[in-house]
Parts: structure tokens; C-alpha cells; sequence
């Protein structure tokens, strides 16, 4: 399975880091030989949200919201650091 960014024409394989999703971001993901569209909980997935959480909007809109977001993960341990 391999990752790959149209805007820049590189591919990534599993073992590689995703590129950094941006409200731009136009992820597919080729796996066989077949390419798709990753949707909004693959995208909300590689940003570090849990798999539980759902977006009850418009895949351009959860796109843009994953896209300006900072990873919970990172949150999280930020305030373990600080507290």
C-alpha cells in the first residue's frame, strides 16, 4: 500500500511517513493497483483523531477542518508536559 500527494507527485510507502495534510491536501491511496479518494475519517485517521469521532459535514468541509487542525495526540501531550 503506498500513500500518494498529486500536488507533488511522490509516492510513500506504509512504512514511510504521510505528507503533512493541509486543507489542500488530495490524498489517494494505492493498494493492488488500484487508487482512491481517501475520505474524511482516513484523513481525520492519519491527523491522529480517534476512530469514534465523526464529522457530520460535507467531505470539503471535514477536509478543511482536518486540514487546519492540530493532532490530538499532540495536544494531549503538550498538556502532560505542561501540567
Amino acid at each position: 500500500r503506498c500513500w500518494e500527494d498529486i500536488r507533488v507527485s511522490k509516492i510513500r510507502n506504509q512504512h514511510q511517513p504521510v505528507f503533512t495534510l493541509t486543507t489542500k491536501t488530495s490524498l489517494k491511496v494505492v493498494k493492488n493497483g488500484n487508487v482512491r479518494k481517501l475520505n474524511s475519517q482516513n484523513l481525520a485517521k492519519l491527523q491522529g483523531f480517534p476512530d469514534w469521532y465523526q464529522w457530520y459535514c460535507s467531505y470539503e468541509l471535514s477536509k478543511k477542518a482536518i486540514g487546519n487542525s492540530v493532532p490530538p495526540i499532540l495536544i494531549s501531550n503538550l498538556l502532560k508536559s505542561i501540567l
